[in-house]
C-alpha cells in the first residue's frame, strides 16, 4: 500500500507487474512492457530475475517493438 495523496493505494511491485504481463503477452500487455522498457524500468535487475522463459519473451516483446509493433487499438 502507497499513501498517496492522503489515500491508500494498493500498488503492485514492478516485478510482479513485468511478470504478469510477461505471461498474458496480449498486444496490450506488450505495449505496456514497452513503455516500461523504455523509461528504464525494466532494469537489468528486474530482468536478470525472471526465468529464462520469461526472458525469451521480453527479447520477443523487444523485436517487436524495434519492429513498430504491436499494433494496439
Amino acid at each position: 500500500m502507497k499513501n498517496i495523496f492522503g489515500l491508500q493505494v494498493p500498488v503492485a511491485p514492478l516485478s510482479d507487474l513485468v511478470r504478469m504481463k510477461l505471461t498474458s503477452f496480449r498486444p496490450k500487455d506488450v505495449a505496456h512492457l514497452e513503455i516500461l522498457d523504455e523509461t528504464g524500468l525494466i532494469s537489468p535487475l528486474v530482468e536478470a530475475d525472471l526465468p529464462p522463459e520469461l526472458r525469451s519473451r521480453l527479447e520477443m516483446g523487444r523485436q517487436q517493438f524495434a519492429e513498430g509493433r504491436p499494433d494496439v487499438e
